[in-house]
């Protein structure tokens, strides 16, 4: 998982604010036998203008380092358009979460069965 977190850890966004809600939405991904190997975390503001802030591809390159994966077979999936513009700048598909259709990303749905089923299906493009 890859998120931006602008601001996180400042007083305007403290950390428990974040982690409780997160750590929720982890429990609800292991409920469903849905684990993520590793978690990152973008805090910064755009204009800081760093390297890790989606679209900007530091914190999968730092990913893709320890562990082989075939971008060509890979999906990102989010709910914005920096998400759909990763998947473009590392090479892989990409899927909006959205009820609208976004022309960049192969599929758009904001049904996760939907989502799931596409991509066990192998989406080919």
């Amino acid at each position: 998982m890859v998120s931006n977190q602008s601001g996180l850890g400042t007083d305007k966004f403290p950390d428990e604010s974040f982690w409780t809600p997160q750590n929720k939405l982890m429990d609800i991904f292991e409920d469903n036998n849905i684990v993520f190997e590793k978690t990152y975390f973008c805090p910064h503001f755009r204009e800081d203008n760093c390297n890790c802030m989606k679209p900007e591809t530091r914190l999968i390159d730092d990913f893709l380092e320890k562990n082989r994966v075939d971008l060509k077979q890979s999906y990102t999936i989010g709910d914005r358009e920096s998400d759909v513009e990763l998947a473009k700048n590392i090479g892989c598909k990409s899927i909006a979460y959205s009820d609208k259709p976004n022309l960049n990303a192969v599929f758009s749905s904001n049904h996760w069965n939907k989502i799931a089923d596409l991509i066990l299906q192998g989406l080919t493009l």
